[in-house]
């Protein structure tokens, strides 16, 4: 986020560039070597597991490779996504080619592993004609290190919602099943999320070059706008998920996975939750230079996670680990709005979301009731779930062509 970021503020300057380029990348190879000493001792003091741990290395060494970030400081995201696919097409070919039981674990870790560095190492090749080059006397690999140390403590704090709680969910219950129940919810979750967080990566540069130019007023009017169209989509998404979840569960996770149903339910507040989360941390106070009150949204989330795990899990399960990490998201939420305010009119915002969120509530419940009724003519699941969504997002268009005459939200003014 740092060399993204600062990328962004030097895009003027090839020379600048550079000299970020280099000492980003320096500073990563250095905390990579660092990373991997403390892992290799982690892993020879393993007794289960040990081969698959080794494999799971290949995925530290990936990340010093990793350049995205530059790519995404001068808004160049489209090498980034063809990349991104092509990678991913061929790792899924691989793994449908060489893997086929269960003793193929470690190839299965291997693979996805290899694939990641490849296709880090791959975007290395366009570099040599985006440089210039810079003294060694001129890098300092550790420059601004405190601005660094504050984009970092939040990622610190979100292991508390990441990994945390899935230790408490074990200790409290002694229930595998619950850990389960509460990863596969998660997961299903998390992948719709990648849609919503994708546009505060988008904006981090934009806005960071923006402020680099003094452009107030234009952070403002992106910032909204960007409000405005992800309001749009979380909120029929959140009510989309709650109405599929009957139906999606049973035939996508099998028999004894029920409990996963109000999980999702639960998760799927986060969509409306982070969306507005995510635009305030990384798309105004990073790239405003005001990371660190960031930092002290995302610790007082982590502090009331914690603290209503301890509360909540002995009694409820994976059910009250997911009323935790929903209600501190809301936290961290509330804070973040709290310190953008100076960029973004908080009334707007809470007139949009009760906008997009009365029709996405009464089209999911028609999504809901379809799903029963085509249930209960023994129409294949798969097939329901697919016929639920199309319903859905048909309807929600027609609202919002011919009754709110959405027609521009597109134009957030991002290359």
């Amino acid at each position: 986020m740092y060399g993204q970021r600062e990328i962004a503020y030097h895009s003027e300057s090839i020379y600048e560039k550079s000299r970020i380029f280099w000492e980003v990348s320096l500073n990563k190879m250095v905390f990579t070597i660092l990373a991997l000493l403390m892992y290799v001792c982690f892993v020879y003091q393993v007794t289960d597991y040990k081969e698959i741990f080794v494999w799971q290395g290949i995925n530290l060494i990936a990340c010093a490779f990793d350049i995205s970030w530059y790519f995404q400081g001068i808004q160049d995201f489209k090498r980034i996504v063809m990349r991104n696919a092509a990678v991913k097409l061929i790792g899924v070919a691989c793994i449908f080619s060489f893997i086929h039981t269960a003793d193929d674990l470690a190839l299965y870790v291997i693979l996805l592993g290899s694939t990641t560095l490849v296709g880090n190492v791959i975007l290395w090749g366009y570099m040599r004609k985006m440089l210039v080059r810079v003294p060694l006397q001129e890098l300092n690999v550790f420059r601004d290190k405190r601005i660094k140390l504050e984009l970092f403590a939040p990622f610190i704090a979100i292991q508390i919602y990441t990994v945390l709680d899935k230790t408490m969910i074990g200790i409290f219950t002694g229930d595998p099943a619950q850990n389960g129940y509460y990863e596969q919810a998660q997961k299903v979750v998390q992948m719709s999320l990648a849609i919503i967080t994708s546009l505060g990566t988008v904006l981090l540069p934009n806005i960071s070059a923006r402020f680099a130019q003094r452009d107030l007023q234009g952070i403002r009017d992106t910032v909204m706008k960007a409000y405005q169209f992800i309001l749009m989509c979380a909120c029929p998404m959140t009510c989309g998920l709650i109405a599929l979840a009957p139906v999606f569960v049973p035939w996508f996770f099998g028999p004894g996975f029920e409990e996963v149903v109000i999980l999702m339910q639960l998760f799927s507040l986060l969509f409306i939750i982070i969306s507005l989360s995510n635009i305030a941390g990384t798309a105004v106070l990073t790239p405003t230079n005001r990371q660190n009150y960031g930092t002290l949204a995302t610790i007082a989330g982590a502090f009331t996670n914690f603290s209503l795990n301890l509360i909540l899990i002995a009694k409820y399960g994976a059910i009250g680990a997911a009323i935790a990490s929903v209600f501190a998201e809301f936290v961290v939420t509330s804070v973040h709005l709290y310190f953008i305010r100076i960029y973004v009119d908080i009334k707007i915002i809470i007139l949009w979301l009760l906008k997009y969120l009365s029709p996405a509530i009464m089209i999911g419940v028609f999504v809901y009731i379809l799903g029963k009724e085509l249930l209960s003519m023994s129409v294949a699941s798969p097939l329901i779930t697919v016929m639920q969504i199309v319903f859905g997002i048909v309807c929600y268009g027609v609202v919002l062509i011919f009754i709110y005459k959405e027609r521009q939200l597109t134009n957030l003014g991002v290359k």
